[in-house]
């Protein structure tokens, strides 16, 4: 059984909400944009809407087999 807290957290993220994504650049400065993203909560993942070989892409690809370092902050509601 889910208690209020997360029932509103998948309530919230079963609706679209603008979010900014933070990725890394080289020199290890933010670099913040607007992305929208939908969240698979049972699997644990959220899913950024973009496209290939954006400079967020080109961050994360950046990073290698130890992965990225990202922030995904919803900035509405």
């Amino acid at each position: 059984m889910l208690t209020d807290r997360e029932d509103g957290f998948h309530a919230f993220w079963r609706e679209y909400h603008l979010c900014t994504l933070t990725t890394l650049r080289a020199d290890g400065t933010p670099h913040v944009i607007p992305v929208g993203v939908t969240l698979d909560a049972e699997a644990g993942i959220a899913r950024v809407i973009t496209s290939d070989g954006s400079r967020k892409v080109r961050h994360i690809e950046a990073a290698g087999d130890e992965g990225a370092r990202v922030a995904v902050c919803q900035v509405d509601g």
